[in-house]
C-alpha cells in the first residue's frame, strides 16, 4: 500500500506539470504532447491499478486532465502530432477522441 501511497503522489505531482503545459497554449510540438499523453496514460494505469483494490478511489485531477487532452486534440490532423502520438494512443484511447 505505501508502493502506491508513493506511486499516486508522483503521478499526481506530474500531472500538475502536464496541467501548466495544456494550460500555456497549443503552439507544442508532436514531441510535447507525446510526453503529456504519455505522462497522463502513465497516471491512469496508476490509478487502474490501485483501483483494484479500492474500487472508490479517483484522481479528480487526472479525469480532468483526460478530458482537456481530448477536447484539445479532438481536430488535429496535423501528421507530426497524428504520428508521434500513436504509440500512445494504441496504449490508451481514452485519451483523444477519435
Amino acid at each position: 500500500m505505501q508502493d502506491y501511497a508513493e506511486r499516486l503522489t508522483e503521478a499526481e505531482k506530474q500531472l500538475l506539470h502536464v496541467r501548466h503545459w495544456l494550460t500555456c497554449g497549443s503552439d507544442l510540438n508532436g514531441h510535447e504532447w507525446l510526453m503529456l499523453a504519455q505522462t497522463i496514460s502513465d497516471a491512469d494505469l496508476i490509478v487502474r491499478e490501485f483501483q483494484q483494490l479500492r474500487p472508490d478511489y479517483q484522481m479528480p485531477l487526472l479525469n480532468e486532465l483526460i478530458a482537456t487532452l481530448s477536447e484539445a486534440t479532438r481536430n488535429f490532423t496535423n501528421p507530426d502530432f497524428v504520428r508521434s502520438t500513436t504509440p500512445v494512443r494504441r496504449q490508451n484511447k481514452r485519451l483523444f477522441c477519435r
